[in-house]
């Protein structure tokens, strides 16, 4: 079968008609597969993921009963874990929330003036 030409190419209820598949197949090809959903899907495709590997990160957070200090108890909660998953995975640094454990006995929290 000769491979369609971009004229040949058109939108039928979400799907690009056209090629020998619909466009929701494309999961193994990540790039085609972004091209070829609305941007809106894109968009909530790549929230959907970053909120996903959070949660995870906020779930392996919780694991450790001190592994992160600066929280309102002893115990940081599943919020402060998101938090802090949230604040670290944005590159935005460490703040009121800090890691401590096993990895980093000595540190107490980001040295301050005064």
């Amino acid at each position: 079968m000769p491979r369609p030409s971009h004229q040949e190419l058109r939108w039928d209820r979400g799907i690009l008609a056209g090629r020998q598949r619909p466009v929701w197949r494309h999961w193994r090809e990540p790039y085609v597969f972004a091209l070829a959903i609305p941007w809106p899907a894109l968009l909530a495709l790549i929230a959907g993921l970053y909120l996903a590997i959070n949660l995870l990160f906020a779930a392996l957070y919780r694991l450790d009963p001190a592994g992160i200090g600066g929280g309102a108890g002893p115990r940081a909660s599943f919020a402060e874990a998101f938090f802090f998953s949230v604040q670290t995975l944005g590159s935005i640094g460490f703040g009121v929330l800090h890691p401590v454990g096993l990895a980093c006995p000595g540190w107490h929290g980001p040295a301050l003036p005064g």
